[in-house]
């Protein structure tokens, strides 16, 4: 869902990411410059790592971050990148109210609660 590995730090180090071997052809891969082989794995080297503000909306922004890049646009500045994180972290705590039935069982503490907090960034 997210083209990019986004966290909350940088690193200047070189990063790589492996998938498991699939069945199939390595050939399919052979026009895609960011994708290698490593121990019969793929090893995506296309992305970057990215410093996310850590004001408590760090995992939203990020999402909002990486759905910017996925879809094909510029990278968020830093005052849309949190009124995109604060949608989304609205959105998602209408969707937990909206499947309460099949959310409510993994939420440690009271629903209400947990939900209310979550709105707040």
């Amino acid at each position: 869902l997210i083209s990019g590995l986004l966290v909350c730090c940088t690193a200047s180090d070189s990063v790589h990411a492996e998938a498991p071997e699939e069945k199939g052809n390595k050939e399919e891969y052979a026009d895609l410059s960011s994708v290698q082989f490593s121990h019969g794995k793929r090893v995506y080297t296309d992305y970057s790592i990215i410093g996310i503000p850590g004001d408590g909306r760090c995992l939203f922004r990020s999402v909002a971050h990486g759905a910017c890049l996925r879809s094909g646009k510029h990278a968020p500045s830093e005052r849309l990148q949190k009124d995109l994180a604060d949608e989304l972290r609205a959105r998602v705590a209408d969707e937990f109210i909206r499947r309460r039935e099949e959310t409510e069982w993994f939420i440690e503490g009271d629903f209400d609660t947990y939900v209310s907090q979550m709105r707040k960034p």
